[in-house]
């Protein structure tokens, strides 16, 4: 008898075939649950096709791990471990993606990668792997990754304890496939993002990327052939960074939604665990329900009436005594306290002004941007892309972005001292 399947239509990839556990899984909760939490979290205030979400992610995500499994012959034990991987690896994200994320850890100390294995290896999402005789531990693992990569969180304050210890007797090919510089997460979310935002700098050649796949010694390599490939996808990484996911009316926004979700919480009007399981308008409805800056910081969003960004320090014209500054600003309590300053000099009501630094947040929490380590293989001998590529020295030199401090207001820049915001940030700097 064959196996039942569903078809399912992407704009990114086509038809994606889905059978077995993972058609199982798709009707759970937890990944419909996806389909209201947008990919890009507030982008879609900058560009307005951003409206994808998370699940779809997840389907392309899945797609291309059965596509690499293919490609490279992968042996059925290891490649289910990645499908289901693949498909589930986004299931602990809160509301608006990474947005608000950072107020879940400081009461749980957990991210979405944490909260996803947690999710994994416990209830319905457990029962429905194991009963296809796939291992939930392998699974988790293999989203966690080998190695916990540090966050800003991790940077700014010490992390608290948990207990996402997980297996890591998974081949090393298989972990690279999910976490590198060419993993299927990242393929997938640029094709998705530049087809959504209409952003052409993210449009890469994955098929050939793919196709130059090649496992060696239990380690994944690109062919020489692909190296093109590579180097495009690359540049497009770095460009979608610095022109989408880091564009500064879009981190305004997602400043002004996190000040007001975090008033939220400290007024009681939901905790921590529920705001883990809403979806993007369950915030925005707790928002308008709870009167005051909370409402009015959502009417602020909905209508489109953000904060002005009325200073930048440049990264290439600091000195090390603004450096130092800039790095005590990454803790929040910080940043917190210059803001209330900057509102006080500005005769404006507390929580609207924003300072944002975003430089340390995406080396920390993303560390990809800089790591070329892709292992190229040519006529059978191994090189790092490093030694041979010009293309990936010069990236893993380049900032993602030209600023290294935002300040913003809900004021025209006109009416701004920039005198007046160097002496409050920096003093006699």
């Amino acid at each position: 008898m064959s196996e039942k399947y569903r078809v399912v239509y992407d704009p990114v990839h086509g038809s994606i075939k889905i059978a077995g556990v993972e058609a199982e899984l798709v009707n759970t909760p937890l990944l419909q649950r996806l389909r209201y939490i947008k990919q890009l979290g507030m982008t879609y205030l900058v560009f307005p096709g951003a409206n994808h979400t998370r699940f779809e992610h997840s389907l392309g995500t899945y797609w291309l791990s059965v596509r690499v499994s293919k490609e490279l012959g992968i042996e059925e034990r290891w490649a289910s471990v990645l499908r289901v991987a693949a498909l589930l690896h986004d299931i602990g994200h809160g509301p608006y993606s990474h947005t608000l994320e950072n107020l879940v850890y400081r009461e749980t100390g957990l991210d979405h990668m944490d909260i996803t294995v947690r999710l994994i290896r416990k209830g319905e999402i457990k029962d429905i792997i194991e009963e296809h005789a796939i291992s939930a531990d392998e699974v988790a693992s293999l989203i966690k990754g080998g190695r916990k990569i540090p966050t800003l969180f991790d940077f700014a304050r010490e992390k608290k304890k948990n207990d996402n210890a997980c297996a890591k007797n998974l081949p090393r090919f298989l972990h690279q496939i999910m976490h590198s510089s060419l993993d299927i997460d990242q393929l997938d979310y640029l094709l998705r993002d530049a087809h959504y935002t209409g952003v052409a700098h993210g449009i890469i050649d994955a098929d050939r990327i793919i196709n130059t796949l090649r496992i060696v010694d239990d380690t994944l390599f690109v062919d020489k052939k692909g190296i093109n490939a590579l180097e495009g996808m690359l540049v497009a990484r770095s460009l979608m960074y610095s022109s989408v996911y880091f564009h500064k009316t879009g981190r305004i926004a997602q400043h002004m939604l996190y000040r007001a979700v975090e008033k939220l919480l400290e007024d009681g009007h939901v905790d921590v665990s529920a705001l883990t399981k809403m979806c993007d308008h369950d915030v925005l409805c707790a928002l308008n329900g709870a009167g005051g800056y909370c409402t009015e910081i959502m009417r602020r969003i909905i209508e489109r009436r953000l904060f002005k960004a009325v200073y930048f320090k440049s990264i290439s014209f600091m000195g090390d005594e603004e450096r130092d500054a800039i790095s005590r600003m990454v803790k929040e309590d910080v940043r917190r306290e210059l803001e209330d300053h900057l509102c006080s000099a500005f005769s404006l009501p507390q929580g609207y002004a924003i300072i944002d630094i975003p430089v340390p947040e995406v080396l920390i929490s993303e560390p990809r941007l800089s790591d070329v380590g892709v292992m190229i293989l040519d006529n059978k001998k191994p090189q790092h892309l490093y030694c041979i590529s010009a293309i990936s020295r010069a990236l893993s030199q380049k900032p993602p972005v030209d600023w290294a401090l935002m300040v913003a207001l809900p004021l025209e820049k006109s009416k701004v001292s920039e005198a007046k915001i160097e002496r409050i940030l920096f003093g006699g700097v």
